[in-house]
């Protein structure tokens, strides 16, 4: 009713719900109803970051176009120091999936916790420029954390003695007032970084900013990691870097790929059959589609590079392996996810109309 009610008075096109988490529930009550209605308005919602493919259709399929998935980091410890209840991973996968289905995310990439260490931080350098083709971070830079008034850093430090935060400094350069008097009215606090933070800081601007800076870049300029099944495998086209890269999949690599489109444990990857057509074959493209493709790129100067078993390693642990070494799947710990996104088949000529008129 009170959509509706903003559509018909104000001829509304988008409404914004902010500050307001969507209740899980509502994928199964409110949004399909909205779907049926046809409004023709966008909306924009927060939502948790632990979405399946099925809640991202559903999402899409309700007119909602922008998300505020509550994704703060791409570090596993440091979403553990926040209490996400998520990975780094399945913000990987929120990503993917949002970019899939034509969704925009707000996202941002936090540092600066009590604790932290650079390792914690490490391994951005390497995994960022494999999701160019993902939504970039809302900032170009780290954003340090602030420490506010009744937040869980602000009580934790209050309980600590002697207390590990006193009051932004500016309030005693606005105001002429004793330190009890400023820790009272004060809102915002700050802490002398530790070690750790400093070396923690000076990395971020040193190796991974300079990443996120890019990232927005080709963000900007549509990068993609495009995947396309057919009965003889699959075709990824790499354009997350400015140099186009073309993968040709063999049937057992793209059936681990499409085996990989949602999180697995390892302990899944080596008992899992990879010699199951019926897996990509209701997914595949038109096969004159896929011929014409692979004749238009054999002619190319895009080299194409062919991955496929070597005789001596014919298992899926060497698949993973190769198919992670290309940047083609994430590993996090025990568990992996594919990065490449399944395009429709007009999305694939229109990639050979592009490269037609690169070369």
């Amino acid at each position: 009713k009170e959509i509706m009610y903003l559509k018909n008075k104000y001829n509304a096109k988008k409404l914004c719900a902010m500050d307001n988490i969507i209740d899980h529930r509502y994928l199964k009550t409110v949004l399909p109803k909205v779907r049926d209605l046809n409004l023709d308005i966008e909306f924009s919602y927060e939502v948790k970051s632990n979405l399946t493919p099925a809640d991202i259709r559903v999402l899409a399929a309700s007119g909602i176009r922008e998300l505020e998935a509550g994704i703060e980091s791409l570090s596993t410890p440091s979403l553990k120091r926040m209490k996400k209840g998520v990975t780094a991973l399945q913000n990987i996968q929120t990503l993917r999936l949002a970019r899939q289905h034509g969704l925009s995310v707000t996202w941002r990439q936090l540092s600066g916790f009590p604790g932290e260490q650079w390792v914690d931080y490490s391994h951005l350098p390497k995994l960022i420029p494999n999701l160019f083709h993902l939504q970039a971070p809302c900032r170009d830079t780290a954003i340090e954390i602030e420490t506010h008034r009744y937040s869980p850093l602000y009580l934790a430090a209050m309980d600590q003695t002697p207390r590990s935060i006193q009051p932004n400094p500016v309030y005693g350069q606005l105001y002429d007032l004793n330190d009890d008097a400023l820790n009272n009215l004060a809102y915002k606090f700050y802490s002398t970084p530790s070690t750790g933070q400093i070396t923690v800081s000076q990395n971020l601007n040193e190796f991974v900013n300079p990443l996120l800076k890019f990232w927005q870049k080709r963000d900007d300029e549509g990068a993609d990691l495009a995947i396309f099944y057919s009965n003889s495998g699959a075709l990824v086209i790499d354009t997350r870097t400015a140099l186009t890269k073309i993968y040709q999949l063999a049937t057992e690599h793209a059936t681990l790929m499409l085996y990989c489109d949602s999180i697995r444990g390892l302990s899944s990857i080596e008992p899992y059959s990879t010699t199951r057509e019926s897996n990509v074959r209701h997914r595949s493209i038109e096969k004159n589609l896929w011929d014409r493709a692979l004749k238009q790129l054999s002619k190319s100067s895009f080299p194409i590079t062919l991955i496929a078993d070597s005789k001596d390693k014919q298992c899926n642990s060497h698949r993973l392996e190769k198919l992670i070494g290309f940047g083609l799947i994430a590993r996090e710990g025990q568990r992996v996810l594919s990065l490449a996104i399944e395009r429709e088949d007009g999305i694939l000529k229109s990639c050979l109309a592009n490269l037609g008129q690169s070369h």
